[in-house]
């Protein structure tokens, strides 16, 4: 019915059916490169499963917790 969590080579040898698995593995990769894919533990296992939606606003730091972006001003000279 539905997959909560898989691990990579789940993800590849499914959709090898329909894309050479190289193909699968550089888009696994991008994903988890720009964070759209996170990591979660299971007994000894890593899986992969799909990164919680983001806040616009917030900003994440290595530890998980979210921060209020502030923005950035720029002070004109003069």
């Amino acid at each position: 019915d539905c997959v909560i969590a898989a691990d990579q080579q789940e993800v590849e040898s499914f959709f090898g059916n329909f894309v050479p698995r190289s193909r699968v593995k550089e888009a696994l990769n991008a994903l988890q490169a720009a964070r759209e894919l996170d990591f979660v533990r299971v007994g000894h296992r890593s899986l992969i499963q799909l990164a919680p939606p983001r806040q616009p606003g917030v900003v994440k730091n290595r530890a998980g917790t979210g921060t209020p972006a502030t923005p950035t001003r720029l002070s004109r000279g003069g």
